[in-house]
């Protein structure tokens, strides 16, 4: 249980990590004169950040309920919920770069 829960922490800590470090180089492109534009990029990026956050939330508490549920087949069914939450982070990561 603990191996899945560090799993877990460090999925997070990678994607706040990346989240950060977008927001910097769009921070940084703020520079020029398309002000307004850059904002628009920012917003739309903190809403993808978001929907990034909810989404590791998400998973992390499938696989909990997958490590607590009492059946095998309760199990893999919050399993696969739990992958498809973390495949919907990966494409919200995707956009992000």
């Amino acid at each position: 249980m603990s191996d899945s829960l560090a799993a877990a922490r460090r999925r997070v800590a990678a994607c706040l990590t990346a989240a950060c470090a977008v927001f910097l180089l769009a921070l940084s492109g703020c520079a020029n004169d398309n002000v307004r534009a850059n904002l628009a990029v920012l917003q739309q990026k903190q809403q993808l950040i978001g929907s990034v956050r909810a989404g590791l939330l998400l998973a992390v508490d499938q696989e909990k309920n997958a490590l607590l549920s009492p059946s095998q087949a309760e199990a893999r069914q919050f399993l696969d919920s739990a992958r498809d939450g973390m495949a919907a982070v990966k494409r919200n990561m995707g956009q992000l770069t």
